[in-house]
């Protein structure tokens, strides 16, 4: 494992998503620390398309506020 390792992800920032994912909660049960998140914007990275987890479509027809949380290890 690499100790300067990290995970990121990217959704729909909003408390549906944050409640559903459970970052802080993930974070701990995989000795990460908790993640930070900044402001993702689908439009600086050309050719960017959101994958849905559950569904057909995608988000960003559906909802304008995103982000990518950031998990470093501890």
């Amino acid at each position: 494992m690499n100790p300067k390792g990290q995970v990121l992800i990217s959704a729909v920032n909003n408390p549906h998503y944050r409640g559903t994912f459970q970052f802080e909660e993930a974070a701990k049960a995989a000795g990460y620390q908790p993640p930070k998140s900044y402001p993702f914007y689908p439009s600086a990275f050309p050719g960017y398309t959101h994958t849905m987890t559950n569904e057909e479509g995608e988000a960003l027809s559906n909802h304008d506020t995103f982000a990518t949380w950031v998990f470093k290890l501890r």
